[in-house]
This record gives C-alpha cells, structure tokens and sequence, in this order.
C-alpha cells in the first residue's frame, strides 16, 4: 500500500493503514479487563516519545492487581532495546518474573 513517513528517534516510512491502525488503537480502554490476579510490570523509558511516561502511571494505577513502574532514565522509546538500556530493562524484567512466575526459594 502506500507508504508515509514514519518513526520517532529515527525516521522510516510505514504503511498507511497501519499507521491508521494505531491511532485508533486505545489500550487503556481495556485495562478494566486484566483480571485482579495479574502481576504487571510496566517498564517505560524517561523520555518516550511514542509512550508518554505519564500514561503508564495512569494505567498502573488503574489497575486492580499488583502493578509496580521501573523507569528507565535518559532514554527514548528505541533506545531501551540495545546496550545499557536492553540491560537494565531485561534485567528488571528477569528479577520481576523470577519474584512472580519463578520456582520458589525452597524448591
């Protein structure tokens, strides 16, 4: 299909639908149904520029369970996802379903 131009830290070009697509995707309108048993870790970057720092508090507060936020600072969207910040994030991640999902200690 016919191509826009895309991206946020670096620039790239997307199809128009689903650039159309995710605008009118709206995730929070789903939150109420994440059962109360759900652990989530919401892990977002300081300096997001696709997801607002401030919509996942919002979120994690809407939630009903067990909801914890681990901001990662000086970092963009992308740059979470390579070098230090893929460190940090997997590694909080790891540590979160270790607590959560993992073998018990006296297993």
């Amino acid at each position: 299909g016919a191509e826009v131009d895309g991206g946020f830290s670096f620039r790239s070009k997307i199809d128009m639908w689903s650039s159309q697509v995710n605008r009118e995707f709206r995730p929070a309108a789903l939150l109420d149904r994440i059962p109360e048993t759900t652990k989530i870790l919401w892990i977002p970057a300081e300096k997001d520029e696709l997801i607002p720092p401030r919509g996942v508090q919002a979120a994690s507060k809407a939630c009903k369970g067990t909801a914890q936020v681990a901001e990662v600072p000086y970092l963009t969207h992308f740059q979470i996802y390579s070098f230090a910040g893929f460190e940090v994030s997997s590694n909080l991640a790891a540590d979160w379903f270790l607590k959560y999902l993992g073998m018990r200690a006296t297993e």
